[in-house]
């Protein structure tokens, strides 16, 4: 994800954090701190 930043490309916040963010979710198990760190990402992700 470093790499794809710096190289202003798409980082893989989908397959890495919000899938599995997901999967934990249906199974009850919510991911509170993860889902944070989620967000952060795609923020930055959004304003660069």
């Amino acid at each position: 994800m470093k790499l794809d930043y710096d190289f202003h490309r798409l980082m893989e916040i989908e397959y890495i954090y919000s899938r599995p963010i997901a999967i934990a979710r249906r199974l009850g198990h919510p991911m509170h701190k993860l889902e944070m760190l989620e967000q952060q990402l795609r923020f930055i992700q959004e304003t660069r």
